[in-house]
């Protein structure tokens, strides 16, 4: 039905899952570093956001685990840049990706079972060490986002593939840790306070990510420019992303960053804002990626859009829910 099949939603939940892990991965390193050099009273705040991580960590593994083994059974797919330009590898260059990749994978896996057991049965060593956790859980997602396909040299075609993909912990990965933390610490204030601050370094890490997928794409765009109702509403989802972003790196990160600890939380009108904007972005970096691996789609540009509509304010209305939920 309008040109969606299984294959490539199995595709979209690989790239989901192993992008959410090294979000998760990316950002508890982060939390984990400044732990060990702020004072004493912030250490138990950054360690405990890195600590929760891990959750989002184990739902993108489970994501990606359950997508992979579904891949093996049906024919690779092309690669698919955000913009709309496409590129599609050789089969034999998919294939020479799998081989490593696979691997890399289920060894992966294999460290994040060891670290969970250590995490129910010996947490304290679980603390000290979940650094090293999240570094090598993040050289690991890099590795498997660099091959989604191999060529046997680096060359234009294969440093697109590596750009394309790894940006996605940079730019989806990273709305989906901010989002998630909200939620977590909505009702900590004090957490707050020092959450905060970290924001305009997570809207650059944002800006840096889309960022590198437009050089990506700059090195094959005349190899694979098709100019479709598919590509007119990318460039609509991605303008209004940067629209957004300079919302949320402007007024909005102004008002959190004066917030003070012992405050009210913030007025209905920011806390509105914010959730709209926050909602436009998540949604808008998932309807990026979720396209991404549909070539074939029959819905015109209209009707794209309206779907697009229709899931920001899906996703609104489902962070106002959650908003009610006390963690």
């Amino acid at each position: 039905m309008f040109g969606l099949t299984l294959f490539e939603l199995l595709l979209f939940l690989k790239q989901l899952g192993v992008t959410l892990a090294g979000g998760a991965a990316l950002w508890g390193l982060v939390f984990f570093w400044k732990s060990r050099h702020v004072p004493a009273g912030q250490k138990n705040v950054f360690l405990g956001l890195s600590e929760k991580l891990i959750f989002l960590f184990a739902a993108g593994m489970m994501i990606a685990a359950l997508a992979w083994l579904g891949i093996h059974s049906f024919y690779p797919n092309p690669i698919f840049a955000h913009e709309g330009i496409n590129l599609p590898p050789v089969l034999s260059e998919i294939y020479a990706a799998f081989e490593f990749t696979t691997p890399l994978f289920f060894a992966l896996s294999l460290f994040f079972l060891i670290t969970l057991f250590f995490y129910r049965a010996k947490h304290q060593i679980f603390r000290r060490y979940l650094g090293f956790f999240y570094f090598g859980a993040l050289l690991g997602t890099l590795a498997i986002f660099s091959l989604p396909a191999w060529r046997g040299v680096w060359d234009s075609i294969q440093w697109f593939y590596l750009g394309h993909s790894v940006h996605s912990i940079m730019t989806l990965g990273t709305v989906a840790v901010l989002d998630y933390l909200f939620w977590l610490t909505q009702h900590s204030h004090h957490t707050h306070k020092y959450l905060y601050p970290i924001f305009p370094a997570i809207s650059k890490v944002i800006w840096i990510g889309l960022g590198i997928d437009f050089l990506s794409v700059a090195l094959i765009f005349n190899k694979a420019f098709d100019p479709t109702a598919k590509f007119y509403f990318m460039q609509t989802v991605v303008a209004i992303l940067i629209i957004n972003g300079g919302l949320l790196s402007g007024p909005i990160t102004k008002k959190l960053l004066s917030f003070k600890d012992g405050e009210k939380p913030l007025e209905k009108k920011w806390a509105m804002l914010m959730g709209i904007s926050g909602s436009i972005s998540i949604a808008s970096w998932t309807t990026i990626t979720f396209t991404d691996f549909f070539w074939s789609l029959t819905l015109s540009y209209w009707q794209m859009l309206l779907l697009y509509i229709f899931w920001v304010g899906l996703v609104y209305l489902t962070y106002r829910l959650l908003e009610k939920v006390r963690v």
